[in-house]
């Protein structure tokens, strides 16, 4: 593959994951096949390395009067078709602790659906209370316990194990106790605090604060974020719920960001974009792949994307692992399953009609 077609790669990474497929003219910049642009979920059906390494037992369907995926409250649900699940991951300091990579601090799943040419992003709060496994450096499972899912990267002692460990976190938080069967297989992520660099290279991003922030301004006022105050703006955990706050607030940071992109114009923005920002990405996504998604991104408005956060509530829980301090209490959002379960039927799934 040439330099050129590794530029366009890395380009459309950027501006089709990273700043929530912004809706740039991306296409244009591909010469790819006439099939993928026609049929974007054709990219997503061949067969692929399996990356879940051990997960709860998936739902199956259930043989019945009425065929169906789910039956939820006496209500029958088939699975949608269309849809391919992309997670971003922020992470911190990866610089800083090279032995484990880090927490996974800013966790959101964009649910693409091709059909209706629609995104949807579920933010997941970094200390959600998920059950997560832990393998040792042959990559061996020792154990499998709940906590925090920002410790599922750091989790898998070897570094080829961690996506993977952090995607098969996911899975099991959506499967919802075995009710759902969802696919987490891909990913593209970022250390937070390379972001700035982002921030600069496009000149600032306007954001209207939510709450007063120190440093950055007050609540109701409308900023640019720069270098300096958009990390102090990502970090921030002292307003509103902590980090349900933190959550939202980098939804509200991706969408400005995007916006931001698209004033610069496709062109622009790739030409800015690229030398400053494709070393800080990593993602398992093919050239096929972000070819299929940057074919639909054409008629996305960033204004009619939908934000979730995972629900739920803080509160005190035990620490599970195994060890001195086994039994312990924490603090941890506890996700409210109902409700969750609620929020993928709405997202992935479509009642059957009597």
């Amino acid at each position: 593959m040439n330099r050129r077609i590794n530029i366009i790669t890395m380009l459309i990474i950027i501006l089709a994951v990273l700043i929530v497929f912004a809706g740039l003219a991306v296409s244009s910049l591909l010469k790819t096949a006439k099939t993928i642009q026609d049929d974007p979920m054709s990219a997503f059906e061949t067969e692929a390395t399996p990356l879940i390494l051990e997960s709860t037992a998936a739902a199956t369907p259930t043989v019945s009067v009425v065929p169906h995926d789910v039956e939820y409250k006496g209500t029958y649900y088939e699975k949608k078709e269309s849809f391919v699940n992309i997670v971003l991951l922020g992470f911190d300091d990866v610089e800083d602790r090279p032995d484990d990579g880090g927490n996974t601090d800013s966790l959101m799943v964009f649910q693409i659906d091709f059909d209706t040419a629609t995104v949807n992003v579920i933010s997941i709060p970094r200390d959600a209370w998920v059950l997560i496994n832990e393998y040792d450096e042959k990559g061996n499972l020792e154990y499998t316990y709940h906590t925090k899912i920002n410790a599922a990267y750091s989790a898998a002692a070897r570094k080829q194990d961690r996506y993977p460990n952090v995607l098969t976190a996911i899975q099991n938080l959506f499967g919802v106790d075995g009710l759902f069967n969802l696919d987490f297989d891909y990913y593209c992520s970022i250390d937070i605090k390379d972001v700035p660099q982002i921030v600069k290279v496009v000149g600032g991003v306007p954001i209207t604060l939510d709450a007063t922030i120190p440093n950055v301004g007050n609540a109701g006022e409308e900023v640019t974020l720069t270098e300096e105050t958009c990390e102090i703006y990502l970090r921030d955990r002292s307003t509103g719920e902590g980090d349900v706050s933190r959550a939202s607030r980098h939804q509200q940071f991706m969408m400005a960001l995007a916006k931001r992109i698209q004033a610069l114009g496709g062109k622009k923005a790739a030409l800015t974009l690229y030398d400053d920002a494709v070393r800080y990405i990593d993602t398992n996504l093919s050239l096929e792949q972000i070819a299929a998604v940057a074919s639909m991104m054409d008629d996305i408005n960033v204004d009619s994307i939908s934000l979730y956060t995972v629900p739920g509530v803080i509160g005190n829980t035990t620490y599970e692992r195994p060890g001195s301090h086994f039994g312990d209490y924490r603090s941890a959002y506890l996700v409210d399953s109902d409700a969750l379960a609620e929020l993928i039927l709405k997202l992935y799934y479509e009642p059957i009609k009597p």
